[in-house]
């Protein structure tokens, strides 16, 4: 009996800066705040302004940091299935 699988990702990490899925720890974190606190939630159950404060950071750094991690999640998950 024989099994066929594609290897889509072969990933080995020494660094603790970055997950398995590429984000830096700053990203992680702010995903995840940003999820438990509900902001991609519809309608948003945070702003923009409330995950700033709460990580203590600006608004503008706090946005490119989600967009950022947005990025390489879709990039190492959904895009990397399709091939793109």
């Amino acid at each position: 009996m024989s099994v066929k699988f594609h290897l889509h990702r072969l990933f080995q990490s020494d660094s603790d800066d970055i997950d398995e899925y590429g984000l830096t720890a700053q990203q992680h974190n702010a995903l995840a705040v940003a999820y438990d606190e509900g902001y991609f939630e519809i309608p948003r159950e945070a702003t923009l302004e409330d995950l700033a404060d709460e990580l203590d950071t600006t608004t503008s750094a706090l946005s490119e940091l989600l967009r950022r991690g947005q990025r390489r999640l879709v990039g190492r998950t959904v895009a990397a299935l399709e091939g793109t």
